[in-house]
């Protein structure tokens, strides 16, 4: 299912797919999908079931094309929301570079690129930071 490449419709998936179009809006509302965000993603997978309906003889005689359109839009905002949970997996934290240069009089911490919220190595540095001033 998901390995499908999307091919130019012939004028009779056009119309078919014209003619059943409200299944998008149907699977999105059922489903609490915003369709300013997932229209875009849903379609794609509309397509998908439009083309393999109406070139799988095999799939028209057991199964009805709601249901097919159903499991491609499913599929395509699975997919969807796998990769953009892929691209939220970045490391957080501090990151500190052990062969980074900083003059004497440089405190370290200040040489320390943090990046999303507080660490316990950001926590250890500022109570360093705190001794050092109170010292």
């Amino acid at each position: 299912m998901d390995n499908y490449k999307l091919e130019p419709l012939t004028d009779f998936e056009r119309k078919f797919a014209t003619e059943n179009h409200n299944l998008v809006y149907d699977f999105l509302h059922r489903h609490g999908y915003s369709l300013e965000n997932y229209y875009d993603v849903a379609i794609f997978g509309f397509l998908k079931a439009v083309q393999i309906y109406n070139r799988r003889e095999d799939l028209r005689k057991k199964y009805a094309f709601p249901f097919i359109s159903l499991q491609y839009i499913r599929s395509e905002i699975g997919n969807h929301c796998r990769m953009e949970d892929a691209k939220k997996r970045n490391p957080s934290g501090t990151l500190v570079s052990l062969d980074a240069e900083y003059a004497d009089t440089e405190n370290l911490y200040n040489c320390i690129g943090v990046v999303g919220g507080k660490s316990p190595e950001s926590e250890i540095v500022a109570m360093e930071r705190m001794t050092e001033m109170i010292g």
